[in-house]
């Protein structure tokens, strides 16, 4: 065979090569990152919280508001690799007579008792639908919506009073019960994530 037929054999080859390449999947691995991140994500949470009510304090923020940021940016960012991830936090302050509970998990409602008064609180992620109205236009229209942001943020978040003694948590028929302290400063949070039937909980009191 002479060179030029051996040259057009080699470009044919060259060719066919390059075709297949552009036409054939690559196999590529995807690992779902999900509660193997869960013990990072938590005690992410539970290390800084604490510093942010303490700074705001410090700097005469209001620990409430600061809080509640920071604990919505968590998730945010704490979704991206454990997007079942979310917490509950206890914010009680007797000096001046308030308290926070927010509801963060991931669709999961959570009751609490405080003596032989029961309250149920949605999560933020929780949504309804059906019949979704204007006030004040009459007009109505079907569809899903966010409870707290749309409809009421009480029915998620309850800000009022502060508490003393024994209060109970349950989440999923599970409770988790605590002491709050009648003179100081109270952060309860519990971080939880599930997968499959896989939980994974962490659950933190400190005296701020």
């Amino acid at each position: 065979m002479n060179k030029r037929g051996q040259f057009f054999i080699f470009v044919a080859i060259i060719v066919a090569l390059l075709v297949f390449t552009l036409i054939t999947k690559s196999n590529i691995i995807r690992e779902e990152v999900t509660l193997q991140n869960f013990e990072q994500l938590s005690q992410n949470y539970l290390t800084e919280s604490p510093k942010v009510i303490n700074y705001a304090i410090y700097s005469v923020q209001s620990p409430e508001t600061e809080l509640s940021d920071f604990s919505d940016d968590f998730k945010k960012y704490a979704e991206k690799t454990d997007p079942n991830i979310g917490l509950v936090y206890v914010y009680n302050d007797p000096g001046n007579n308030k308290v926070v509970i927010k509801n963060l998990l991931k669709e999961e409602t959570i009751t609490f008792n405080i003596g032989s008064n029961s309250n149920l609180l949605f999560s933020t992620s929780d949504t309804t639908t059906g019949n979704i109205c204007t006030a004040g236009t009459g007009v109505c229209i079907q569809g899903t919506t966010n409870i707290c942001d749309t409809i009421n943020p009480e029915y998620c978040i309850l800000s009022g009073e502060s508490l003393s003694g024994q209060l109970k948590l349950s989440i999923s028929d599970i409770s988790y019960d605590f002491t709050l302290p009648e003179n100081n400063k109270g952060f309860i949070v519990i971080v939880k994530s599930k997968e499959g039937d896989t939980t994974k909980v962490d659950v933190s009191q400190n005296i701020i």
